[in-house]
């Protein structure tokens, strides 16, 4: 459980800088270190039903990390399903 919640937490630490930058015109970010920490994320997750669990928090922190960092809720959605893809 400790180590979910530290990649939880080094996930939502890595959208927070990946906007930092933003373009004005599109409002996505110019790199996306989160990619990288869920991509990890995934790949140690010893079993499927851990998975599981991986993947929902990847889409719920990459939505609401997305949302309240102003991109539209709707967007933010399935931007956070790129993310779950991506990872």
């Amino acid at each position: 459980m400790g180590r979910m919640v530290a990649y939880a937490v080094a996930y939502a630490l890595a959208i927070v800088v990946g906007r930092l930058i933003v373009l004005p015109e599109t409002n996505l970010a110019l790199f996306w270190p989160a990619a990288g920490v869920g991509a990890l994320w995934a790949l140690v997750t010893p079993s499927r039903r851990e998975l599981a669990v991986v993947t929902v928090a990847i889409w719920t922190l990459s939505t609401v990390g997305l949302g309240v960092t102003g991109i539209a809720w709707d967007a933010a959605a399935v931007l956070g399903l790129a993310n779950v893809a991506n990872s």
